[in-house]
């Protein structure tokens, strides 16, 4: 997977995505599978933003239940199934505990109720999957057992606990480079690092996107016959582009939801995800309206996530940033719902997010709303009859966004493309992992089958033309054959690339000398001097401010 700009400028698409996170990735693939010529660009690093925010879940939808939205339900449960079998290297099940209290809704005769009715929305929720990937039912468990597993929950008033499953990504970040390396290898062109500065139109409809390499500063133009706004945060900006200079008008001051995950030390004593409620109130539950938000945490390489909180932000999408009065007041949050995790600052080894769009009407007119996005028409308010925007934030759902939005496309341009084939279609990765060497150490040989399944095929290939590629990065499991592959293809340009979306180097915060490993390795094989090396190495430690 290479940036050819040649190409990029001398074809004409069938179809131009701008924005390479998660939806604009998994739409890439998808077009690609369905015939379509396709190209995509971003202006950063492909699931750069907010798709590397992720709590590392699958949902199921068990949430839902207590809106009594059951169609939901069933949307989420097709998703979680057609992401684990597509993938089913990265995406295995997961347990979670919710503690329950007394006898109403939150208590477990209500909470063993509603892990039946989970178990009938969701009874085909297995089919077609590996037995190692199937979704047991759940189940209540003692209060004893909730206290062994997550000692430090207030026991006051606690009567035991709801275990359900749901899935979990063992590398959210592979998963989102996986939709790229899947469009690639059926055709399609993609590029990161390219920014879209202008449209060029007729009356009807967009014709081609100016663009600028933030590489070098070059200009050039893609011709495509139709266009797909999937820029997240920057939406908006993207819009005012494509209404041309007579059409522009001022934009109100954006407001985005501000999410990010927390990780600390473990506080479960199994591998198993926990529930715990805030203060905040859901005016939108049906049902069980006497709890707050819940919050999850995620077991991750012997850490613990928390996620997600949520705050207003306005403002310009590139100056968010993740400051301490954020970091403070969500480790206040998580001690009042969970006292005995007696958090404090100097546990958070790492914290990352992203921003979403606010819940709320949106200036944009002819909007489809679905349950899990939004999908503007620019047929009805800018008279663009080729041009689509996407708004959406359920990474469970980014496969199902993918599909309307091609078939609202396709339809708009009365062309007949292809059925989507996505759910059947294994992503690279999903076949078969490969016998590994035997001189491998189990741990290494395990992480190579999880993080890139069938795919550790040339990564092994390296380590049996060059042993020395088979050393391991200090305090990690990354070999150096990894770094040489995603240097030599994945498209990786920046030492971040390498470190946080191409390897796990940094999923758990500043990986120590591993990163001036890392960094001297990229620097060899693209000839940077000492300075850019050091430039490069300061980048990504002010991503990771947060360990004291």
């Amino acid at each position: 997977m290479r940036r050819d700009l040649n190409q990029l400028a001398s074809e004409e698409y069938d179809l131009l995505i701008i924005g390479g996170g998660v939806n604009g990735l998994a739409t890439a693939w998808d077009a690609s599978l369905r015939g379509l010529k396709t190209a995509l660009i971003d202006k950063g690093d492909y699931g750069g933003a907010t798709s590397s925010a992720s709590l590392k879940i699958i949902h199921g939808g068990l949430r839902y239940l207590q809106h009594l939205d059951f169609v939901r339900m069933r949307e989420h449960v097709a998703e979680r199934r057609a992401l684990q079998f597509i993938a089913p290297h990265l995406i295995e099940p997961f347990p979670f505990l919710v503690p329950t209290h007394g006898l109403g809704t939150g208590g477990r005769p209500a909470m063993r109720a509603a892990m039946a009715v989970n178990d009938i929305v969701s009874y085909d929720r297995n089919r077609g999957l590996a037995h190692d990937r199937h979704i047991p039912r759940g189940r209540t468990i003692s209060r004893a057992e909730v206290l062994e597993i997550a000692p430090g929950l207030d026991p006051e008033g606690l009567t035991g606990g709801a275990l359900f499953y749901d899935a979990r990504m063992h590398n959210a970040e592979r998963m989102n480079l996986l939709f790229a390396v899947g469009a690639d290898h059926r055709g399609a062109d993609l590029a990161n690092y390219i920014e879209a500065t202008a449209f060029r139109r007729n009356d009807t409809k967009l014709e081609a996107v100016a663009c600028r390499d933030l590489l070098d500063g070059g200009s050039f133009e893609i011709r495509a016959r139709s266009f797909i706004n999937m820029t997240g945060p920057w939406t908006d900006q993207l819009v005012q582009l494509a209404r041309g200079e007579s059409d522009r008008r001022a934009l109100p001051e954006q407001r985005h939801s501000a999410g990010f995950q927390m990780i600390s030390p473990s506080v479960t004593t199994r591998e198993i995800g926990l529930g715990v409620t805030s203060r905040h109130v859901d005016p939108d539950a049906k049902i069980k309206r006497d709890g707050g938000r819940h919050y999850f945490t995620t077991p991750w390489r012997g850490k613990t996530i928390w996620g997600t909180t949520d705050h207003l932000y306005q403002g310009a999408p590139e100056q968010w940033r993740i400051d301490e009065d954020h970091i403070i007041t969500f480790i206040d949050e998580i001690n009042a719902a969970m006292p005995g995790a007696k958090l404090d600052r100097h546990d958070v080894v790492h914290a990352y997010g992203g921003l979403r769009p606010m819940e709320e009407k949106h200036a944009m007119r002819g909007s489809q709303v679905s349950r899990h996005f939004q999908l503007f028409d620019h047929a009805v308010d800018l008279g663009l009859q080729n041009f689509v925007s996407l708004r959406g934030v359920k990474y469970t759902a980014c496969r199902l966004m993918a599909e309307k939005t091609l078939d609202l496309l396709m339809e708009n341009l009365d062309r007949k493309a292809r059925p989507c084939i996505t759910a059947e279609t294994r992503l690279p990765g999903g076949e078969a992992v490969p016998q590994m060497p035997a001189s491998l150490a189990i741990s290494v040989a395990e992480h190579l089958g999880r993080t890139y399944g069938s795919d550790a095929a040339p990564i092994l290939e390296r380590m049996t033309e060059n042993e020395s590629t088979r050393a391991v990065l200090p305090d990690s499991l990354v070999t150096r054959a990894e770094l040489l592959h995603a240097l030599d293809d994945e498209s990786c340009l920046f030492l971040s690339d390498l470190v946080f979306r191409r390897t796990e180097l940094c999923t758990l915060g500043h990986p120590g000398p591993a990163l001036n490993e890392a960094a001297e390795m990229m620097a060899e094989a693209r000839s940077w001097n000492d300075t850019y090396k050091a430039a490069e190495i300061a980048a990504v430690e002010t991503r990771l401010p947060v360990a004291l």
